[in-house]
């Protein structure tokens, strides 16, 4: 049975990547994607019109997930720091969504965390969702730096505070019920999926360039 995602919203891995408790974990090989992933291949460890999303079935007492949902994310800013914004395309078969939004005062990194963090907020029941991005800072962050940030209390190697920690934790916890591969893409490189994730990221800082323009 497959189940509606959220009201449509507007909003001004190596192999691997983390279990629902944060532990690192191997996936399962999975069918590409529709379009096709990174130009090289390479795997990493992520609001609109209405989609149909995931959905699962019920097995002797536990969850079997059944549907594939593929997200690619993007970030943008304009001055960074300065006015950003997000975008976001979901698919799950021949459902596809889109989602954008922005800030008024941000930076890229933060841009790249909200559009992974939206995306997966707005998933209805617990996937097998694979988040495909251009951000190495996403990448990295989520499935490699964070458990020895955990480890150090939220610091760096360095005893520094990890910036942008107000993120990470909610992408965790948007991670929490579902079962997240993150495959890197080649940015600027002709990626269909990832050129319209930037195009809606550009979309969504809008707004907040034009005012930030006018007040200048």
């Amino acid at each position: 049975e497959l189940t509606a995602l959220a009201r449509p919203m507007q909003f001004a891995h190596s192999w691997g990547g983390a279990s629902r408790n944060g532990t690192p974990t191997h996936f399962p090989r999975l069918p590409p994607p529709a379009r096709g992933e990174g130009e090289d291949g390479r795997s990493v460890h992520v609001h609109g019109q209405p989609f149909v999303a995931c959905c699962f079935e019920e097995q002797q007492g536990s969850t079997l997930l059944t549907t594939t949902i593929d997200i690619f994310t993007d970030g943008a800013c304009s001055g960074n720091p300065g006015p950003g914004g997000w975008g976001a395309v979901l698919r799950s078969g021949p459902h596809e969504r889109e989602l954008k939004g922005g800030e008024a005062a941000t930076t890229n990194n933060r841009m790249e965390l909200m559009a992974a963090i939206a995306a997966l907020e707005a998933l209805k029941r617990p996937s097998l969702v694979r988040l495909h991005t251009d951000s190495s800072y996403l990448k990295e962050g989520i499935t490699r730096w964070r458990h020895g940030w955990k480890r150090n209390g939220w610091k760096t190697a360095d005893k520094k505070p990890v910036k942008n920690v107000d993120l990470w934790q909610r992408l965790e916890a948007a991670m929490e019920p579902h079962e997240v591969e993150f495959l890197w893409v080649r940015g600027h490189a002709g990626h269909p999926e990832n050129e319209r994730a930037d195009a809606l990221a550009r979309e969504g800082m809008k707004p907040f360039k034009k005012s930030a323009a006018s007040e200048a």
